[in-house]
This record gives structure tokens, C-alpha cells and sequence, in this order.
């Protein structure tokens, strides 16, 4: 009997939080989510600390800086209004974060179709959940079974709202 060897690289991360799955993305399509908001081509690549770090440093650069309000003057004419109102050493600093963030989810968008591709190649399988919880709870005569079973854990994989209600006797 051939045994089959472990995948070095897995295609896909299953837990009772949350489900990360490895695709071929186009990098242009992830910088372009970071063009339009620092942040948001990392959220898209499912690396969520990176991207809310992120995002919550735009808005607090953002804020140091005055970007919106000079942008209004701006686009209202009052160009010299814009000028005064900017803080310069914040404006600089907002451009690197701007253009890290574009960088880092381009490069990780690129690091990603790598390690896809590494994987498809080795047909690697895709690992089941652990099973270390219960789906699905009796409940008899409760209001709201749902929140019961939310507010005992066991909402993985949305199944919070799956409840066996037995009828009354």
C-alpha cells in the first residue's frame, strides 16, 4: 500500500472563528483596495490585525493632518485656505503609511498566489474543523434557544441559529 505524504502547505485554515482560504488574486485588483483606503487590500487578504492597524492609523493621521478639511477647501477653490490649514509633517507621514499600505498588499498579495500554487500543485487537501465543540444543543422549552447557544460558545460555522426543539408533551 503507497502511502500518500502531508502537504507542506495547506489551501485553506478552518477553525471555529473564522475560515482563510488561499486563491489566486490579481496583486493589482488587493493594491488597488489599498489605493482607495489604507487597509482594506490587507482586510481582503484576511489578515485582519495588519489591516485594522492600519486603517485605524489612517484615520488617526488623518485626523492629525487636517486631509479632509484641505480637501474641501480644495475642491471649494480657497487653495491657500488648504495650504494653511494642512500640517505638513503629518502630510508626509500619511503619504508613507499610504504607500506601505499599498505595498505590503501587493507584495503579500503576490506572496499568497505563491504559496497557492505551491499547494495546488500538491493537491493539497483541505483539513476539517476539529472537532472540539458540539453543533447542536436539545433545547426543550427555551425562548430563545439561539442566544442560549450563543452565549455558551457553540455559534461555529453560524450554526447559532441551528437548534433541535423538541415539541411539548
Amino acid at each position: 500500500m503507497k502511502l500518500i505524504p502531508p502537504a507542506r502547505r495547506k489551501r485553506a485554515h478552518l477553525s471555529q472563528l473564522t475560515t482563510t482560504h488561499f486563491h489566486l488574486r490579481h496583486p493589482l485588483v488587493v493594491a488597488f483596495f489599498s489605493f482607495s483606503f489604507p487597509g482594506f487590500g490587507n482586510l481582503m487578504q484576511q489578515r485582519y490585525a495588519t489591516a485594522f492597524m492600519l486603517i485605524l492609523w489612517e484615520l488617526f493621521i488623518n485626523t492629525k493632518a487636517h486631509i479632509n478639511t484641505g480637501i474641501l477647501y480644495s475642491l471649494l477653490g480657497d487653495f491657500e485656505k488648504a495650504k494653511a490649514v494642512l500640517d505638513e509633517r503629518w502630510l508626509m507621514f500619511y503619504v508613507a503609511i499610504y504607500m506601505y499600505s499599498i505595498w505590503d498588499s501587493y507584495l503579500g498579495s503576490v506572496d499568497m498566489n505563491k504559496l497557492y500554487l505551491l499547494a495546488d500543485r500538491e493537491d493539497a487537501p483541505i483539513s476539517s474543523i476539529p472537532n472540539g465543540i458540539v453543533l447542536l444543543i436539545r433545547c426543550d422549552e427555551q425562548q430563545w434557544p439561539a442566544v442560549e447557544q450563543l452565549l455558551r460558545g457553540h455559534h461555529a460555522l453560524g450554526l447559532a441559529g441551528v437548534h433541535d426543539k423538541q415539541p411539548n408533551r
